[in-house]
């Protein structure tokens, strides 16, 4: 019996014409989705898969050797997997970095602006001076994570003469697009100074509730917070009850601690929220280069998963990312 390479997502022709190339005689591509009446037996004999199968179908699997995401964010994949030590996890990191950071950007020129305000008050027809707005020149902006996401939206603030402020692991020199760099034991010193606090850490135990609404109540009055990075960074309803309470000019999430946020949430109601619904980093129907960057790297790691080689991109079981 062949091994098998099973694909979850489909391509173009040139790109199903490299991979049946880098498999031959070695490997059988086999295209199909969830919806497919072979999946299950198909699932079973996988020994590659690239896409995101449920963490069901994962534990059915018996020959599974290396899985590839398109995704960036592992942890949901990280239970059924993480114990068998025969599978290499692989992430697209790196994929998403660009698209998300101009997301938050834009989440953050918005709210500074009260566009989400000025945009209900339009569809009423009211024409209305809101009052004072929201000045990004001279500000902190505290980027919680330093990765790809985090360098990216860095890079795009320095442009606006933001002092940044990133947060990373460990005790290391800064050095750009970042001014400063922290650990998480200067967090709390760090939260009530920052003006824009940008959520852009992986889901982890150790993010998880990272921002609890002791620091949510330590920030600023009038900070701005952006989370893209995962839902479980905190508590919508926390950060809601702080909201109501007048703190905070704004905030907006692309990701939430319950997706979807449902629709009788508070934060649906407050004119200084804007909520997107974990779309910041779609690749598939949004946006093409994102979508390449993919590709390449799910076709390099083929290559060199074929001849034996390391691949890109491991997650670690450990730490989660």
């Amino acid at each position: 019996m062949k091994r098998l390479l099973l694909m979850l997502h489909d391509c173009d022709e040139a790109r199903r014409e490299k991979i049946f190339t880098l498999c031959e005689g070695k490997m059988e591509p086999v295209f199909l989705s969830e919806n497919d009446p072979d999946y299950s037996a198909y699932m079973k004999r996988a020994e590659v898969i690239f896409g995101e199968p449920s963490p069901q179908a994962l534990l059915e699997t018996e020959g599974l050797r290396w899985l590839q995401l398109s995704w960036a964010g592992a942890d949901r994949f990280l239970p059924p997997i993480k114990e068998r030590k025969n599978v290499t996890l692989t992430n697209a990191s790196g994929a998403y970095g660009v698209t998300i950071a101009e997301h938050a950007i834009a989440m953050l020129l918005a709210l500074a602006r009260r566009f989400p305000a000025y945009g209900r008050q339009q569809r009423q027809g009211i024409w209305q001076d809101l009052g004072s707005e929201w000045g990004l020149a001279g500000k902190t902006a505290l980027i919680l994570g330093v990765g790809d996401l985090g360098t990216q939206l860095a890079l795009r603030l320095r442009s606006f003469d933001m002092h940044i402020v990133g947060l990373c692991r460990s005790a290391r020199p800064a050095k750009l697009p970042f001014d400063d760099l922290i650990t998480m034991e200067e967090l709390d010193e760090a939260l009530p100074r920052a003006d824009a606090v940008f959520g852009c850490l992986p889901g982890t135990p150790k993010t998880a509730g990272l921002l609890s609404m002791e620091r949510l109540n330590a920030m600023k009055e009038d900070a701005i917070l952006i989370n893209v990075g995962r839902g479980s960074l905190l508590r919508t309803q926390e950060l809601a009850a702080v909201m109501r309470q007048g703190k905070l000019f704004g905030a907006g999430l692309d990701v939430t601690d319950e997706e979807p946020l449902p629709k009788e949430h508070p934060l649906w109601q407050l004119d200084n929220v804007i909520l997107t619904p974990h779309v910041a980093g779609i690749a598939y129907g949004h946006l093409s280069a994102t979508c390449d960057h993919i590709w390449d790297l799910f076709l390099d790691n083929l290559q060199r998963y074929l001849a034996g080689e390391a691949l890109r991109n491991q997650v670690s079981f450990t730490e989660g990312y």
